[in-house]
């Protein structure tokens, strides 16, 4: 019994004896019972006693940058090393997307140098007219002139469509392709600037007693009525054309390396927008008051429909390719007529037609081109176009000049008169690889 006490007592002492040890701050400690964070434990770990921060043994080694254990102590600093902040030619996200998006496609320029038709030379009036004594008569060639009494004024003639020349028209036309292992597709856009013509008969006018006559039919029948200038007569026209054109190029077969034949079929829209005015002056040889008329024919040929047709391409040395392209354009033409007139005989002698028609138009397109490949991002090309239209109306030829007795104006209406039109020439520009 004696022996266990004693045992016992000896262990309290020993445990007494440690306590007061530990009790004793140590010269580097911030205090009795202080803990820190472990710089080596992961977040969450249960904290034990150690150095205070900033206290380094003498053989620690700092972690090296980007390792778990210097980012675990805060001691991480973007490095050259680490992270590279030149990425140079690494993909990004945008990168990868838009080359997904546009691999093998391309984009070309052209400046176009055009012709377009002339106008129709149609007589600026009702053609033919009747004589004095009822047979008819050609309105062109120089005429007696009465007044409503009958009693003869002057002499007179209706004239004809000035001849206007619409050649050497700038335009431009882009165009957006995208290559495939099936074939290829194209999106373009084409525009010729405005062609304008006018011409006066002023210098006519000056003779004494001498008029321009706008001859006119009434009720649908030939007459001897028509319209008078004495003072001044001036015609003016303007064309334009536009169109939007979108393709598949099939591969069709197999041919020899360097030749290609597709299929081309897609779908277009083509508008012709045609502008006449005619602006006369009449004062009754000087006698009363002028009273200023005009005569205007706007019409526009909106055509749309499906493209069929082929492609033949033809690989030759130095870079250079030639091909021919033949397509068939099958439209439907939304023809707008709108013919207005003002102040034609008397101030408010003016009416206005406006009317919507539809026609079969086909067009007719070929194109030869050649294509240099300067390096493998950029190309030069060139080519010769040409276009015809069937079955559109102008503004030369869609006045109906006519009066009908039973309106109180001079009622020219619409003439749904349609022709043949046809526009082309050279372009010239250059071919940008994207991706």
């Amino acid at each position: 019994m004696a022996i266990q006490i004693l045992r016992s007592f000896l262990c309290i002492a020993c445990i007494c004896s440690t306590g007061v040890g530990f009790a004793q701050t140590p010269p580097w400690s911030a205090g009795a019972g202080a803990t820190y964070q472990s710089p080596y434990a992961p977040s969450g770990y249960a904290q034990f006693q150690g150095p205070p921060p900033g206290y380094m043994p003498a053989n620690y080694e700092r972690p090296l940058p980007g390792s778990r254990e210097a980012i675990a102590n805060g001691m991480f600093l973007p490095d050259q090393q680490v992270f590279p902040t030149d990425v140079g030619n690494q993909d990004r996200a945008l990168d990868k997307y838009f080359r997904r998006i546009f691999d093998r496609s391309w984009i070309r320029l052209e400046a176009l140098h055009w012709d377009v038709d002339n106008p129709h030379r149609n007589t600026l009036g009702a053609d033919p007219i009747i004589d004095i004594n009822g047979d008819p008569t050609d309105p062109n060639v120089i005429q007696p002139v009465f007044d409503g009494n009958g009693t003869l004024i002057g002499t007179g003639f209706t004239p004809i469509m000035p001849s206007f020349s619409f050649n050497d028209n700038n335009g431009i036309r882009g165009t957006f392709g995208r290559e495939d292992s099936w074939g290829s597709f194209q999106l373009s856009f084409m525009g010729l600037e405005e062609s304008s013509e006018s011409a006066d008969l002023n210098e006519l006018l000056q003779t004494p007693d001498f008029y321009i006559t706008t001859t006119l039919n009434i009720n649908g029948a030939l007459s001897n009525a028509a319209l008078l200038a004495d003072e001044s007569y001036s015609v003016s026209y303007q064309t334009s054309l536009f169109s939007a054109n979108s393709e598949f190029r099939v591969n069709m077969g197999q041919w020899p390396s360097g030749i290609v034949m597709q299929y081309v079929a897609g779908a277009n829209f083509t508008q012709l927008h045609d502008n006449m005015r005619i602006n006369s002056g009449y004062t009754n040889q000087g006698t009363e008051v002028l009273l200023q008329s005009k005569i205007e024919s706007d019409i526009k040929n909106n055509m749309f429909g499906p493209v069929i047709g082929l492609n033949l391409e033809a690989e030759a040395p130095l870079g250079f390719s030639f091909g021919v392209t033949p397509k068939a354009i099958l439209s439907i033409n939304q023809i707008r007529y709108d013919v207005m007139t003002r102040d034609l005989t008397a101030i408010g002698d003016s009416v206005r037609h406006k009317e919507n028609d539809y026609a079969f138009s086909p067009i007719l397109n070929l194109s030869v081109y050649a294509r240099k490949t300067i390096n493998e991002h950029l190309s030069i090309y060139a080519s010769w176009d040409v276009s015809w239209m069937t079955s559109v109306a102008q503004a030369s030829n869609s006045i109906n000049y006519n009066d009908n007795t039973n309106t109180l104006q001079t009622d020219l209406g619409i003439n749904k008169t349609l022709n043949s039109f046809h526009a082309g020439g050279i372009t010239v520009g250059g071919e940008l690889l994207l991706y």
